[in-house]
């Protein structure tokens, strides 16, 4: 089994992270690459991560994270820098930048894969889990919703799981 996932409230509690940051004002907040030479990035996962990923083989792990163009031309450099200050590449396979959605990525990912291997997706974002079912409809997408007070922007297709932590993830995977 073979899991793709999304990095940033997904994985990171970003808005926890992005308060903490602005509290402490680094030159004031901005997605400045610099930034992450002060923090470090695993200090602001949820709970659950470490030990979720730590129970995966990490040649099954994938980060796939999308950079704000929005943000400034500096986006994707300070995304970079951000998991680099928390040495992701020592805990999954491989770690891929990318803009904008992210089916087609996640088809170029799921091409390097046996064709039988089962694929997982996990991101906060319906749109890019909607993508992902386009470009990749046997790959099993999850719309992680951290804060289970929070509703889904738009509601998910009947093959589309909304789930609230890495665990349910194993859950609904072992169900199938």
């Amino acid at each position: 089994m073979k899991y793709i996932l999304d990095f940033d409230r997904t994985l990171l509690d970003t808005k926890t992270c992005y308060e903490f940051i602005d509290k402490d004002r680094i030159g004031g907040f901005a997605t400045i690459p610099e930034v992450w030479e002060k923090y470090n990035s695993r200090d602001f996962l949820y709970e659950d991560v470490l030990s979720w990923l730590n129970t995966k083989d990490i040649k099954d792990l994938f980060i796939l994270t999308a950079s704000t163009p929005r943000y400034g031309s500096q986006a994707s450099d300070y995304q970079k820098a951000k998991l680099q200050s928390g040495k992701f590449d020592e805990l999954v396979n491989e770690i891929i930048f990318m803009e904008g959605l992210k089916g087609n990525s996640v088809a170029e990912t799921v091409q390097q894969f046996s064709p039988d291997e089962t694929v997982v997706f996990v991101d906060d974002k319906i749109e890019q889990c909607l993508s992902v079912k386009s470009a990749c409809p046997n790959v099993f997408c999850c719309l992680m919703v951290r804060d289970s007070s929070a509703r889904p922007e738009a509601e998910p297709l009947k093959d589309v799981f909304i789930v609230h932590s890495l665990k349910e993830v194993d859950a609904i995977i072992e169900a199938l």
